[in-house]
């Protein structure tokens, strides 16, 4: 059951057991998934670093539609793991633009990435806090939201699903 629970439900968990439960759960969650839900728990406010995957794709805006698609077809990722793909520029990783995989589908193959992405990108900063992260998820209904520093570094994505459930779920309640 753990295994199938995204870390904001874990956390809603958690929230209401016993430190002994608490203990004894977290055995049994994946590293990964306890250090994420380790850091949130330790931390007053939850920020979007701490709730923030690095499971996603970015390429350089030089990259071409053919080259990328390929790419992707061979990296064995799951269908729902992917929906946008990042464009940055440079070594640091800064984060210019953002195409949606239906539009790289529909591109041509000799496209650059740089002339169909959508730039600016709606983002979050690594110190946005939760409240902040489902206020942007609200207003945009994007699947995925890349949270950048301070220089716009992209330093990783957080998913709707980790945010969101349960602030729908409370609502129709």
């Amino acid at each position: 059951v753990l295994s199938e629970m995204n870390v904001a439900q874990l956390d809603d968990l958690y929230a209401v057991q016993p430190h002994d439960h608490v203990t004894e759960l977290s055995k049994m969650l994946p590293a990964e998934t306890g250090r994420r839900l380790h850091a949130i728990l330790s931390e007053r406010e939850v920020t979007a670093q701490s709730l923030m995957t690095t499971d996603y794709l970015a390429v350089p805006r030089e990259s071409l539609v053919g080259d990328v698609l390929t790419a992707i077809r061979s990296s064995g990722r799951e269908a729902d793991s992917i929906s946008y793909v990042y464009v940055v520029e440079g070594e640091e990783h800064v984060l210019a633009g953002v195409v949606d995989l239906r539009d790289l589908v529909l591109a041509p193959d000799e496209a650059a990435l740089a002339d169909i992405m959508v730039s600016p990108v709606v983002s979050a900063e690594a110190e946005d806090l939760r409240d902040d992260l489902q206020e942007i998820f609200a207003k945009y209904h994007y699947r995925l939201l890349p949270v950048v520093d301070h220089r716009d570094h992209l330093l990783g994505v957080v998913r709707y699903n980790e945010i969101m459930k349960g602030v729908v779920a409370k609502v129709r309640t």
